[in-house]
């Protein structure tokens, strides 16, 4: 598949774990986040977490084992992973803080409007950290 799309010039990254946290859990769906690295241009992982440190620490657990991978994460703006504003700014800062390429914020479509403005919030505290 890798070899496909880098024939049509598309990126193809990989989520190693769908349901298992932390990252380090993704053996038990089958994944080897060393070997996904290997077969894809990056691995998008999930640190879906309250703690920013536990954000930051899985992030950084998977670019041990995937070195010179590009990280992306997703991360969730929903409950139980985010409980303030002031939560998922600190969750955000952590992704970019472990090396995180990007980060998509999971069911981005069906956040309220105040939960939207958060992640504006978020990404604003993104850009001016630089």
């Amino acid at each position: 598949v890798h070899a496909r799309a880098q024939r049509y010039q598309v990126a193809l990254e990989v989520m190693p774990a769908s349901f298992h946290r932390p990252v380090s859990r993704a053996w038990m769906e089958g994944a080897n986040l060393t070997s996904l690295a290997q077969a894809s241009d990056g691995l998008v992982v999930l640190p879906y977490f309250q703690d920013p440190q536990e954000v930051e620490a899985d992030l950084r657990w998977a670019a041990a084992l995937a070195p010179g991978c590009s990280i992306t994460s997703g991360i969730s703006a929903c409950v139980p992973s985010a409980v303030s504003e002031q939560n998922l700014v600190a969750q955000a800062l952590a992704a970019r803080s472990a090396g995180s390429v990007a980060l998509y914020y999971y069911n981005y479509g069906l956040l309220n409007r105040r939960r939207l403005d958060w992640v504006g919030c978020a990404n604003r505290e993104i850009l001016a950290a630089g």
